[in-house]
Parts: structure tokens; C-alpha cells; sequence
């Protein structure tokens, strides 16, 4: 039909508002008229844009199917990052945390298997110890008071005597 499209027993009308239905099977022909009424389209928002490997943020989501439980993925090397259902009103809330060991760069989230969103995802800082350098002399302190001690000992005496001499 110039409005829509027919298949079956299911018709899927191009816009919203009243559509006459017509049917005809042999030379009996009906009308009804429907009301089509537009779904809402999903949307979905990231707290954060841009976050480091390791990090948490928040997603939200407005639109989807009510009472729906739906798998939050991130996506380059796909890894699941929770699951989360929606409410009677079709929002949802989800705290997911990015895995420390993500490559940087962009990746999609993936939300019941469609991408709504993009994340920059920035390299974790390394837990590696710092090398060690230098010395740790906190336990020799006691060894140089000593050395001091002993030569000022034998420094002292002997410069009393070249100022006697």
C-alpha cells in the first residue's frame, strides 16, 4: 500500500496516526480504520565520554522495551559488562566498570546487541613498582655516627698538638 506495507496478517503503517486497513478476499472487501501509534527510540547516555581502563562509569537509557533485561557489552574484543533491566517505563541505570586490562583507543557499547554508544578508553597506570635506586642508609646511621665519633677522636689531639708545637 502506498502508506505502509502488508504481509501476512501483520501491516506496518510508514508513520504514525489513523490508516484505513483495507482487506479483500474474493469479492468480500472490509475497511477498519487503526491508529498507529510511533515507538519511542532508544537512547542512551554515558556519564563520562573518555575513561581509564579500570574505571567505573554510569549508563542510562530511556525508551526501550518495558521490563526488558538487557547485556551491556563494550566492544573492540567484545566483553560483557553486566546485565541490567529495564523498568515498567522502559529506563535503566546500569554501574559497569571497565576491565583494567582494555586496550586504549575507542570502543562501542553495545546495549541487547546494539551499538548506542561510543567510549574513549585511556591506558591504565601500571601497578609495576618503580625500580630501585640509590641506597637505603637508614640502618647504617648508627655505623656513620660512629666513624664521626672515632675521627674527631683522633683528629682533635692531634691538631692541639701542631698548635702547641
Amino acid at each position: 500500500s502506498p502508506d505502509g506495507s502488508c504481509s501476512g496478517t501483520t501491516c506496518t503503517p510508514a508513520d504514525a496516526g489513523p490508516h484505513i486497513v483495507t482487506a479483500t478476499l474474493r469479492d468480500l472487501t472490509a475497511q477498519a480504520t487503526l491508529s498507529a501509534t510511533a515507538l519511542p527510540v532508544p537512547t542512551v547516555q554515558l556519564s563520562t565520554p573518555s575513561i581509564q581502563a579500570g574505571g567505573s562509569l554510569t549508563i542510562t537509557g530511556t525508551g526501550f522495551a518495558d521490563s526488558t533485561t538487557l547485556t551491556i557489552v563494550l566492544h573492540s574484543t567484545p566483553v560483557t559488562l553486566g546485565t541490567v533491566t529495564t523498568t515498567g517505563t522502559g529506563t535503566f541505570s546500569a554501574h559497569v566498570t571497565i576491565p583494567s586490562d582494555t586496550a586504549a583507543g575507542s570502543h562501542d557499547i553495545l546495549i541487547g546487541g546494539t551499538r548506542y554508544a561510543t567510549l574513549q578508553v585511556t591506558a591504565a597506570l601500571s601497578s609495576a613498582a618503580l625500580p630501585a635506586t640509590g641506597v637505603n642508609l637508614a640502618g647504617s646511621i648508627p655505623l656513620v655516627v660512629l666513624l664521626l665519633a672515632v675521627g674527631l677522636a683522633l683528629f682533635v689531639p692531634r691538631r692541639r698538638r701542631l698548635q702547641r708545637s
